[in-house]
């Protein structure tokens, strides 16, 4: 796990120090002969609750990440109706899992297991995304006896991500495929994103002290 982090985010032009930190915990052996552990897991939501799956490395002593979808229909495999149909979360939690890493997959709020968290998923804001993000911290903090848990956002979960960034239950980040940047208007477009596409990054919990307080 240490060496792919740092591999990514070299490659990415990110500083490969800051990687190191994502898997300090994940160099311990894996217990021989045990394989890891998948159960569901949830989380309180406004009027129902936020469903998930919990997938406990061999020894369940490394980190724990909490994978956090992209936009739209995304469900915690990493599906969509419009076509992906790979499963590309699911694959990256076994990956992690092999190398001593556990995670947490979910389902967004009104979606697929957590359609009963809300009425209506699509009035549903960043801010309600960042607030379950939040509650899932805790959840998976208390349910795994760490200390903390690292959040790994893919496209728009990476902007909740880094949203959600400022909490005590937080290690660090796992940014992939962020776009940050303004909307700006244009005539004959619907809009035009300028935007920054950061490829890889990884910020530990003594960058996310650095941080502005949010308004």
């Amino acid at each position: 796990m240490k060496d792919v982090l740092i591999a990514v985010a070299a490659s990415c032009g990110v500083a490969a120090a800051a990687a190191a930190a994502a898997a300090t915990a994940a160099t311990a052996a894996t217990a021989a002969g045990t394989a890891p552990v998948e159960s569901p897991i949830e989380a309180p939501g406004p009027s129902g609750p936020l469903k998930g799956t919990l997938l406990t490395a061999s020894g369940g002593h490394g980190p724990v990440i909490l994978i956090i979808p992209g936009s739209g229909p995304t469900d915690r495999d990493g599906n969509n109706p419009a076509g992906v149909l790979a499963a590309p979360y699911r694959l990256l939690a076994e990956g992690l899992a092999a190398q001593g890493v556990t995670s947490v997959r979910i389902d967004k709020r009104g979606m697929f297991g957590s359609a009963a968290a809300t009425a209506d998923a699509n009035a549903v804001t960043i801010p309600d995304y960042v607030t379950d993000v939040q509650t899932w911290s805790r959840v998976i903090r208390e349910r795994t006896k760490r200390s903390c848990v690292w959040l790994l956002g893919h496209s728009e979960g990476g902007l909740i991500a880094m949203a959600a960034a400022r909490n005590p239950d937080v290690c660090g980040l796992l940014l992939r495929f962020v776009f940050v940047g303004q909307f700006v208007g244009g005539l004959g477009s619907f809009f035009t994103y300028v935007a920054l596409q950061v490829c890889a990054a990884v910020i530990d919990r003594e960058a996310l002290r650095g941080l502005p307080a949010s308004n």
